[in-house]
């Protein structure tokens, strides 16, 4: 397979794993890295969902790949795609901003790149998943060794201070507060429970309280390690291998003799949703 023909394998669908094309990039790095950081850009650029189109709806494998490559002229853009509408977003880049997004981000960011992510964190404009996409690369660069544990937490509680009014957010926040077992703000957090600035829906205070009386900060780091969404991209190929999407699909005969909403999950059983499984075959 020529260069070509692999980087339009990766940057379009298919319920197969483009396992050789991404051999075929990784072959070739030095030549590839260019023409993926102008195929996300272009993503970047997108005003409306007018503007997706078969040729910039998949950016998933040129995002992996870059973070796996370390690419650190991509953190601006990578940054840029968070800030974006929520619906363009979700017609190209898709689960994968709640799945793999922050290990993405985070893998080719650095120390000097935390106050961009913080701002974002804090920006509540931007849609409540990005911005738990970039609390999630502070965790994995906390998970990484890049940041001490002292320095997430103290992010973190910047985070939860400077968010009283979306209790969604602060759920997720709170959530990766027990995955990195943030105990100086424990106290925090149960005051903010007892004031209904938490989504209990996404988090309760008895399972946070029950959880974290047994855990502790070395369990919580080494469960932090053994999780692929929580550590640097190492392979694009593995980072989505378990998705539904490439795995056989479970209804043989799904029914498609109905008009399907693109948001609708797939007739075929995948899990996904239909503009992201079937809509694209």
């Amino acid at each position: 397979m020529e260069l070509k023909q692999a980087f339009e394998r990766i940057t379009h669908f298919n319920e197969k794993l483009p396992t050789e094309a991404v051999d075929v990039i990784r072959a070739n790095k030095d030549e590839a890295i260019p023409f993926m950081l102008e195929y996300v850009s272009d993503v970047a650029e997108l005003k409306s969902v007018n503007d997706i189109t078969e040729e910039n709806n998949y950016p998933d494998f040129a995002l992996l790949l870059l973070a796996e490559f370390r690419v650190k002229e991509a953190f601006p853009i990578f940054l840029k795609l968070l800030y974006m509408d929520e619906d363009i977003i979700d017609g190209t880049v898709g689960d994968l901003v709640c799945e793999n997004y922050g290990s993405i981000l985070a893998s080719v960011a650095t120390v000097d790149d935390i106050p961009q992510i913080l701002a974002l964190c804090k920006d509540v404009s931007v849609d409540v998943y990005h911005r738990n996409a970039a609390v999630n690369s502070l965790v994995v660069l906390y998970a990484e060794g890049v940041i001490t544990h002292s320095q997430i937490c103290e992010y973190l509680g910047e985070i939860l201070n400077e968010n009283t009014t979306d209790d969604e957010f602060s759920a997720f926040a709170v959530c990766n507060c027990e995955d990195i077992h943030a105990e100086n703000l424990f106290e925090q957090i149960n005051t903010m429970f007892d004031d209904g600035l938490i989504n209990t829906q996404i988090v309760g205070k008895d399972y946070f309280e029950k959880t974290t009386r047994l855990k502790t900060m070395e369990s919580c780091l080494e469960e932090l390690q053994s999780d692929d969404r929580k550590m640097f991209v190492v392979d694009a190929i593995s980072a989505v291998k378990n998705w539904a999407c490439y795995q056989e699909k479970p209804n043989p005969n799904p029914d498609f003799g109905r008009k399907i909403g693109s948001n609708e999950p797939c007739p075929c059983g995948s899990g996904k949703k239909y503009k992201k499984c079937c809509a694209l075959v």
